[in-house]
């Protein structure tokens, strides 16, 4: 799906692509030095180790469906975890295998939506996929777009600003 962007007037190869954050907002934060004492990280999975509590996080997927299309616009987004749903998780990823739902908070900020991170959530193990993540049903625009499908002028929108972010 090409398209000609509305900021630089090109065109686009490609509107449809997944917007991925590297890591939760909770770690992003720290400097380097800090990040390679207090984390561990396992693939798409992390632990962090701050004031002798750990904290556990799983990359998952936000899938929201484009209304008209088979197609989806698709978030990379960490989401927290229990230790024991944090054991389910790596477990059923390392078996291939579906789990869950566990419940956790969406931990990462997603631009042109409200504050998105502590947005309640659960993750669905899935068998030799990335984890998707469920937004709990409520009015925050990105668990409505998720539930009811966003438009693709929207989608556009948003690939734009991804591709040309505010200086």
């Amino acid at each position: 799906m090409a398209f000609q962007c509305r900021i630089c007037g090109k065109w686009h190869d490609e509107l449809l692509f997944d917007l991925a954050f590297d890591e939760p907002i909770h770690i992003a934060e720290l400097d380097d030095e800090t990040r390679a004492r207090q984390v561990t990280s396992l693939g798409g999975f992390r632990i962090l180790r701050r004031d002798n509590e750990l904290h556990y996080f799983i990359l998952g997927m936000i899938e929201l469906p484009i209304i008209g299309t088979v197609e989806h616009l698709r978030y990379a987004a960490w989401t927290t975890l229990s230790a024991t749903s944090f054991d389910a998780a790596t477990k059923a990823y390392r078996e291939r295998t579906a789990a869950g739902p566990f419940f956790g908070w969406l931990s990462n900020h997603i631009p042109d939506y409200p504050p998105t991170a502590a947005l309640p959530a659960h993750v669905h193990m899935r068998a030799g996929m990335r984890a998707r993540i469920e937004l709990e049903a409520n009015q925050h625009p990105l668990s409505v777009e998720q539930r009811k499908g966003i438009t693709l002028e929207r989608v556009q929108q948003i690939v734009e600003r991804h591709l040309h972010p505010p200086s």
